[in-house]
């Protein structure tokens, strides 16, 4: 074989292996860059380093809530699974700080049932949410943060269930005080449609948002999901509020 041909054929293959994406949270076949790479370079990688968030902090983290439209009855859902993972180190190209890149995972099962109590036989909804951040410190070593991207996947838990979901909405927030010393309170968007399956990628770093004090008792920074899940004459409002760290 020509040599050239060789290795074009060899790069070819070598790209369309590192594109293979095996997670199993909230990912999409076009799945971009995490960060802003047009401002910061990575320093170090850090491989399968996954965490489990543990619950004594998913109160604070995870918020979820059914409802049922016709009798207004509230059930729990049930967290499946949780984790944080530090994915870089990076270093801003003009200015030379230092920050963490970091991706939080939820894993969230809604089980439901119809106006008259029966059970629910076709196994429910899953919904799938990961945020990825970045976190930088400012001279007096306080952590200021910024969501860079939200992965999101609705799935029937059987591929026979009758269920539909609707209505299907993102809220995006991230306020506090701002590392340029002043308040944020107008850094949300709300009411973003998630269509299509119910799968996607939202990137609020091109929002231009600056990066807030978070943790903070003045910030809130996160997202919360919600939307209407139907099976024959019964629905529930669905929703699912959650927090990078």
């Amino acid at each position: 074989m020509n040599k050239k041909l060789f290795l074009i054929l060899f790069a070819f293959l070598l790209i369309t292996s590192l594109s293979v994406n095996t997670s199993s949270f909230a990912t999409t076949s076009e799945d971009p860059v995490s960060y802003e790479d047009d401002k910061y370079q990575i320093v170090k990688s850090y491989a399968a380093n996954v965490t489990s968030v543990p619950v004594s902090d998913i109160a604070s983290l995870a918020q979820t809530r059914i409802m049922n439209s016709e009798t207004g009855e509230v059930m729990e859902a049930t967290i499946k699974s949780s984790s944080t993972q530090k994915l870089y180190d990076l270093v801003n190209m003009t200015t030379g700080q230092q920050a963490e890149h970091f991706r939080t995972d939820f894993e969230i099962f809604a089980d439901f049932q119809s106006s008259d109590n029966s059970s629910d036989k076709t196994g429910g909804i899953t919904f799938y949410e990961t945020i990825y951040y970045t976190s930088v410190q400012d001279s007096a070593f306080y952590d200021y943060v910024s969501i860079n991207k939200v992965n999101y996947r609705f799935e029937k838990n059987s591929s026979g269930s009758s269920y539909s979901i609707s209505n299907r909405k993102m809220d995006i927030h991230q306020n506090g005080m701002g590392i340029d010393g002043y308040p944020k309170s107008n850094q949300t968007k709300s009411g973003l449609s998630l269509i299509g399956s119910g799968t996607g990628t939202i990137l609020p770093r091109e929002y231009g948002w600056t990066p807030v004090n978070h943790p903070a008792l003045a910030s809130r920074v996160g997202t919360k999901t919600t939307a209407t899940i139907s099976n024959g004459s019964s629905s529930w409002d669905f929703s699912f509020s959650m927090n990078p760290r």
